[in-house]
């Protein structure tokens, strides 16, 4: 690693995961056209704002880190190169030579999980540029809340992300636009990120033992009592639809009244109305969720037509 003495465009840190055409906020296309100079980068207020504070609270993230973990980082601001490929660049936040760990700061909202997502391939980066094994992504959430996610060296990920960056290099000098199929070809070998997106119980057989089964049935029954009870409810409850106002006794507590809501904004009308706004600046990361099927078919008795419900 050495020391940048001439400021040129290059291929560093903070573009990693937009070269990789990983970036929620900016593809590697448009990477190439802000760094080839035919696009300018465009930022909102709040962005602004996100930034500037984010360079004010460096200083106290660091001091915070440092207690918490009995140690001195290193903060030098100067920009370095690899020393086999000086198109390669990066400025640290942090380095803690002692322990030779690459340290990175963040003020964010973010959960580690995203924080991990967004930053992971940044580490990975700085890792491979000064040769160390251990990074540490430090944050500092709601003003008060410290925390950190340590990230080993992928040598899977550094790999592949050398072609990747090598291929951005050559578009870059050659003045050539990079070609997504091929970038996300070359990704596609990463294993973090087919980890990242793999779904669990997608297109899987589920292994279920006897009893297993026998409470799924039970499930199913109980399913089934549940839908029909929510049915008399309906039927119950529309019989008091018009019978307005309160009626209290010893066991009931009774009312119907009508209230009004604010009503929400119209995103799509927002969208379609404001074209000139990069909606993807406020677009949030995208979260999972689980999703549980039941399908229940009772058993039906002589020849009775047989039936299936959805008790989704």
């Amino acid at each position: 690693m050495k020391e940048v003495t001439k400021r040129r465009t290059s291929v560093s840190s903070s573009k990693i995961s937009a070269i990789l055409n990983k970036n929620r906020f900016r593809d590697v296309v448009e990477q190439w056209l802000l760094d080839t100079k035919q696009k300018e980068a465009t930022f909102t207020a709040t962005a602004l704002q996100k930034m500037e504070m984010g360079t004010q609270l460096e200083p106290v993230i660091k001091n915070a880190v440092e207690k918490h973990f009995n140690i001195e980082l290193t903060v030098d601001k100067n920009r370095y190169h690899h020393d086999d490929r000086d198109y390669f660049t990066i400025e640290f936040d942090a380095l803690d030579y002692a322990n030779k760990v690459v340290y990175e700061f963040k003020n964010t909202e973010m959960d580690e999980a995203h924080i991990l997502e967004q930053y992971y391939a940044q580490v990975q980066f700085a890792m491979y540029i000064i040769g160390w094994d251990t990074a540490r992504i430090c944050y500092l959430r709601n003003g008060w809340d410290l925390g950190f996610v340590e990230i080993k060296r992928d040598e899977n990920f550094i790999e592949h992300m050398i072609i990747v960056c090598d291929y951005y290099w050559h578009c870059l000098e050659s003045h050539i636009e990079p070609d997504v199929e091929t970038v996300n070809n070359l990704v596609s070998n990463i294993e973090f990120y087919k980890k990242l997106h793999k779904h669990e119980g997608v297109d899987v057989e589920a292994e279920l033992e006897d009893e297993d089964v026998a409470l799924m049935h039970e499930w199913g029954r109980l399913k089934r009592r549940i839908n029909e009870l929510e049915i008399e409810e309906a039927r119950i409850k529309g019989h008091f639809a018009e019978k307005w106002g309160k009626y209290k006794d010893e066991y009931i507590n009774y009312s119907n009244a009508e209230y009004e809501r604010e009503g929400g904004y119209d995103i799509r009308a927002i969208i379609k109305d404001h074209p000139e706004i990069d909606f993807k600046a406020y677009k949030k990361p995208n979260s999972k969720y689980k999703r549980q099927i039941l399908k229940y078919k009772k058993k039906m008795l002589n020849n009775t037509p047989k039936v299936s419900e959805d008790l989704v």
